[in-house]
């Protein structure tokens, strides 16, 4: 997988991976160094780096398909070699490759589908070769009605210490945590906030991802006055969140077609409010006034009114927050939740 970056995906695997049972030894092939084999270092895993997982881009379809041939077959020796018993995929650009040098060594690929299959030519023959599916959400395996596979919701550990609801902020701090990507909808986060400031003055807003399609430039300027730009701030996104989110008075999700949507449930679980827009995989996590808040995907209006209802609501609020704590342990923690690790090991 890649070991570049570290995302909701890579938090998740690991989590599963640490409860499996003790018989199984998880080792880990990465296509390059970066913030994910910087956190299996600190965790003391096993990997290796191979350089040679990528598949260069060529418009000759006779030299695509010899670096293919070419890198799966390093990839059964690689297998073989290391008498592996079972392959687990969850990146959506490298599961082509294991699934055919899992083909060819007899050896069983679980593919963990995290996001949308590219549907390349050859990610859509490996679909139809694929035998042990397992999607992160009911709205990613609907994208997939003909591939047969298990949901198991991303899990979560119960946290060590969760917000003190009776200690409020005299200044409400609304935070966004994401990489800057499209879908991510920052730019909807930053136009609500300039709206908010219209109406309640007294906030601060943290923006914590890494620059990707948006830069911090062009969110400082939807911004419309220097007073608002100067209660926002913008940090680089942290693998280790929990720290920043127990500061916030609430969360704010403004993605759109959103696989799941890690960072909704470890707010719940840190009993932080969260308001997110009624897209995708959020609607399994979230129930409407129940355990949070929906707005109208694309609509700052409407996320400035529902960021308004929670400052001017926060007893009915500390309700929501305790249910969606109850609710999201009973279906994400890996403690109350063993089918989790339990499913893998079925295949």
């Amino acid at each position: 997988m890649t070991g570049a970056n570290m995302g909701g995906s890579h938090v998740a695997l690991l989590l599963i991976l640490n409860n499996l049972p003790n018989r199984y030894k998880p080792f880990f092939v990465l296509d390059q160094e970066g913030q994910f084999s910087n956190k299996l270092k600190e965790q003391g895993k096993s990997y290796t780096v191979s350089s040679k997982l990528k598949i260069a881009i060529h418009r000759n379809i006779f030299k695509k398909a010899y670096q293919l041939i070419k890198v799966v077959w390093l990839q059964y020796k690689y297998i073989v070699k290391n008498k592996i018993d079972l392959i687990h995929v969850s990146d959506e650009d490298l599961p082509s490759i294991y699934i055919l040098a899992g083909i060819l060594s007899r050896v069983p690929v679980i593919w963990h589908h995290h996001n949308v299959i590219i549907p390349t030519r050859l990610n859509k023959l490996c679909v139809w070769l694929s035998k042990y599916n397992i999607f992160v959400s009911q709205y990613l395996k609907n994208l997939s009605p003909k591939v047969k596979g298990n949901i198991i919701y991303n899990p979560i550990e119960k946290p060590l210490k969760t917000k003190d609801r009776n200690t409020q902020h005299a200044v409400t701090k609304i935070g966004f945590f994401s990489n800057l990507y499209t879908r991510k909808r920052a730019d909807v986060f930053i136009k609500a906030i300039s709206m908010l400031y219209k109406q309640h003055k007294t906030f601060e807003c943290f923006v914590y991802g890494d620059e990707r399609d948006l830069k911090y430039t062009d969110l400082k300027k939807m911004l419309e006055t220097n007073e608002v730009r100067k209660k926002c701030t913008f940090s680089l996104f942290k693998s280790d969140i929990q720290s920043s989110m127990l500061e916030m008075d609430m969360i704010i999700t403004p993605a759109i077609d959103e696989p799941y949507g890690r960072v909704l449930i470890e707010a719940m679980s840190l009993k932080v409010p969260v308001i997110a827009s009624n897209s995708a995989g959020h609607k399994e996590i979230i129930e409407d006034n129940v355990t949070g808040f929906f707005f109208e995907k694309d609509d700052p209006a409407d996320l400035c009114h529902k960021m308004l209802f929670v400052i001017n609501n926060t007893q009915y609020v500390s309700g929501i927050v305790d249910q969606a704590y109850k609710r999201v342990l009973e279906k994400n923690g890996i403690e109350t939740r063993p089918i989790i690790s339990g499913n893998i090991t079925k295949h």
